[in-house]
């Protein structure tokens, strides 16, 4: 690679991580707009839930050179994130999954109908599951059928293919069913990084 190419290469990367970074914090702050809006809320702090497979979606954007944690730019709106993460790198940001029922590194990522089921059926009246307000899903975006029994708001934010984690023909075309009744509800919000 020549050094012309390869500077241009890492302009081009680092407007690309800009870009998405930038895009995911705005996407942050309309959410967290309209989550105060449709979600009745106490004098508590907006809680999302997460249990995604992909810790820099969630934990980290590299931003010209500085990390940027999202986190800390939800707290400014009043967001509590609870991350409990089943990335196998997780340990890198402290954000590994503790106490986690049902779901783990070998089912969450295409968790069966028995397992979604008995993943609400435990969490349903959970001290900490009740505090929540929203889940957010971004790796993979099919995480959110686990969650859409809490009948509560989804961030399903796709950032590489929407179907991961769905591998047989029937859960894609039962994902997609999914995925058209959540874009159909005005609670869910679905976006995309990418073309699908």
């Amino acid at each position: 690679m020549s050094r012309v190419s390869y500077r241009r290469f890492k302009t081009i990367a680092k407007l690309t991580i800009m870009v998405l970074c930038t895009g995911n914090f705005l996407l942050m702050i309309i959410t967290t707009r309209l989550l105060k809006e449709t979600v009745q809320l106490s004098q508590r702090n907006i809680t999302i839930w997460s249990n995604d497979f992909h810790i820099s979606l969630i934990s980290i954007c590299i931003f010209n050179s500085t990390i940027h944690d999202i986190k800390h730019q939800l707290l400014s709106f009043d967001v509590e994130l609870i991350d409990k993460s089943l990335s196998n790198h997780c340990h890198l940001t402290k954000t590994c999954a503790k106490n986690l029922k049902v779901l783990d590194k070998t089912n969450g990522i295409s968790p069966s109908i028995e397992e979604r089921q008995k993943f609400y059926e435990v969490y349903k009246n959970d001290p900490e599951m009740i505090q929540v307000d929203a889940f957010i899903c971004f790796h993979p975006t099919a995480m959110c059928e686990v969650f859409m029994p809490f009948n509560r708001p989804l961030i399903i934010i796709a950032s590489t293919r929407y179907e991961m984690g769905r591998f047989s023909k029937e859960e894609w075309i039962k994902w997609n069913k999914n995925l058209q009744l959540i874009a159909l509800n005005p609670r869910y919000v679905l976006r995309s990084i990418i073309m699908i």
